[in-house]
């Protein structure tokens, strides 16, 4: 017998999963889109997506997500969200026939009590369970350059520079940014209840990938890193292991509010409770 990968792929059909728009003879109603639309997988990102124009607009957006300074898992969730590919709730139901419509709900309290379904939009944004941590990012980005990001998803999510842009430490700022909308999904998925104490669950994580980036630049300063491993030279192509103190100071050290270098020592000042607290469990 051949073995199952061998086989040809069963047809799509009644019961099968696969992507699909509902039909009225199906005798069931999908859930309903935050736009109101019953018939078919609708998503805030979609509207976001149009308001952008041409694909033209999205390039720069593109070319800040390839930057070196972003965690590989961390530009992978943006990339998604821009894409409209994270497999939320709405759109696991839209996917799957067999899946009741309550399937396709936020599993966070109020938001089940109000029918809201669980959009990429609503998830990493609108949501009630991850408003603490977005607040914090704003009163975090404003202590560090005193300029406050507005909560809008065109710039949250899209990374629309028309609706607002960095004066100053753009790099950080898509830095930060992706890491917050990464651990908010991550927060979310390993969570099957949304509520308590998730917005500090996710900063705090946020602050530990800012604490390992700092740390981990800081020792590509005045040194090769590739030359402190055991493993071949070669073995490194392609990436610049070395980093100047200018370059670091450009990107960490901005005003001094999350490290300084104070006698050729890394002074680290960013935790939980600097330069703005975690939001209260």
């Amino acid at each position: 017998m051949a073995p199952s990968w061998m086989l040809p792929s069963p047809p799509r059909g009644s019961g099968s999963v696969g992507r699909r728009r509902p039909r009225e003879e199906d005798g069931q109603h999908a859930a309903p889109s935050q736009q109101g639309d019953a018939g078919a997988w609708d998503d805030t990102m979609d509207a976001l997506a149009k308001s952008l124009g041409p694909p033209a607009s999205f390039a720069a957006a593109w070319s800040r997500l390839c930057s070196r300074h972003l965690n590989r898992l961390h530009r992978t969730t943006a990339w998604r969200i821009m894409h409209g590919a994270l497999l939320v709730n709405g759109l696991r139901h839209f996917l799957d026939d067999r899946l009741p419509s309550s399937a396709a709900l936020c599993s966070h309290p109020a938001c089940m009590h109000a029918q809201v379904v669980e959009t990429i939009s609503h998830a990493v944004f609108q949501c009630p369970a991850v408003l603490p941590a977005l607040h914090w990012l704003q009163s975090f980005w404003e202590a560090l350059t005193a300029e406050r990001p507005p909560l809008d998803a065109r710039v949250i999510l899209a990374d629309d520079h028309r609706v607002w842009a960095p004066r100053e430490a753009a790099a950080l700022w898509t830095l930060v940014r992706t890491a917050m909308l990464h651990e908010i999904w991550h927060c979310r998925s390993s969570r099957p209840e949304l509520a308590g104490s998730l917005g500090s669950a996710v900063v705090a994580r946020v602050i530990q990938h800012l604490q390992t980036a700092i740390e981990r630049d800081w020792a590509r300063v005045g040194q090769n890193v590739a030359q402190m491993s055991e493993l071949p030279e070669d073995y490194f192509r392609g990436t610049e292991f070395q980093l100047q103190l200018s370059d670091f100071l450009d990107m960490w050290a901005h005003n001094d509010i999350l490290c300084s270098v104070e006698d050729h020592a890394l002074v680290l000042r960013l935790n939980l409770q600097h330069p703005v607290p975690v939001p209260a469990a």
